[in-house]
């Protein structure tokens, strides 16, 4: 098959054949069968590196491919084997403010001396000890649309005409940014775990910072009873796990438990410190996916500065980083 779309498809060297894939986390077809057509993808990938004038580019969440990984069967299907076909998309702090510079200065250039608008000429003071950037990014996923968002409500609500933001504008965009953002959030995911909406306001019985023993069976048993009580969160994981065990069927708070901090450190919204001489580690910045084997009784969580004005919690957002 190779070889007959080599010579008689693509068989114009001078052409290049880009095919981009998305979207392979939503729901087209059930969790068993979509794990089987994504590893066979992946496989088949591998197999047109022989035509070299067609790139199959696939984009996939990195916890989906965990999960495909660990839900196939059969030999030869190694995470290694394909490292070099991999390349994880990151953001630095040096690319988003280059790229809120592009987006300010399509609104604040200056008409007459055609002056390059920088991020510290519409962002002028600081907050508390932190530069505005600095203070935006620490509450944000490190993500292109975290940051315009929180530049857009920070506009929204200066004055009209204004060409700076002050730093009590910054703090005071920063409640309904947090409130985007957990809408945003629970969109995000809600393909692949249901509504989280309750789950992730069930922190707020928390305090920004936690460790294993605050997540007790009496904290389970009422998030359980608010769950299933909410108008909010309908279905999904977490709904199904709550039922099981008002029902008295096979489901454990153990179980809930693991489930609990392994989705909401897969979606960001938590961080693990594993112990005391380490940092805090987030999916977004460190392994996308949580060994919870290395959870244990000195491990603390911290809830993500960005959703600290949502859920009413109290912490320096820039100590979550150390």
């Amino acid at each position: 098959m190779m070889k007959f779309l080599a010579e008689d498809i693509f068989n114009d060297r001078q052409a290049q054949y880009f095919l981009l894939i998305d979207d392979l986390d939503k729901g087209w077809v059930h969790d068993a069968l979509r794990f089987k057509l994504i590893r066979a993808l992946l496989e088949t990938i591998k197999k047109f590196r022989r035509i070299t004038n067609v790139k199959i580019v696939v984009s996939l969440r990195a916890d989906l491919l965990h999960m495909v990984m660990n839900n196939t069967e059969g030999k030869g299907f190694q995470t290694e084997k394909f490292e070099d076909l991999m390349l994880r998309l990151r953001w630095s702090k040096a690319d988003l403010k280059h790229l809120v510079e592009e987006r300010l200065n399509l609104v604040f250039r200056d008409q007459y001396t055609n002056k390059i608008v920088k991020f510290e000429d519409v962002f002028t003071s600081k907050i508390g000890d932190h530069d505005p950037l600095t203070y935006m990014l620490d509450r944000s996923f490190y993500r292109p649309r975290d940051i315009i968002s929180y530049v857009n409500q920070c506009f929204e609500e200066s004055e009209p005409g204004a060409s700076s933001i002050s730093a009590k504008l910054v703090r005071q965009a920063e409640k309904e940014y947090s409130n985007k953002r957990f809408i945003a959030i629970a969109d995000e995911w809600r393909e692949a775990y249901g509504d989280l909406e309750g789950v992730i306001e069930s922190l707020s019985n928390l305090e920004a910072r936690f460790d294993i023993n605050d997540l007790n069976d009496k904290f389970f048993e009422e998030f359980c009873l608010d769950l299933v009580a909410s108008h909010q969160t309908r279905s999904g994981r977490f709904v199904a796990i709550c039922n099981g065990i008002l029902n008295n069927d096979h489901p454990t708070y153990t179980h809930l438990r693991k489930n609990y901090i392994e989705v909401l450190y897969a979606v960001g919204v938590i961080g693990v410190k594993r112990n005391s001489g380490s940092k805090f580690e987030w999916s977004y910045k460190n392994e996308p996916v949580l060994n919870m084997a290395a959870v244990s009784t000195d491990t603390k969580f911290a809830v993500h500065p960005m959703l600290h004005r949502k859920l009413n919690l109290k912490g320096d957002g820039s100590s979550f980083n150390t």
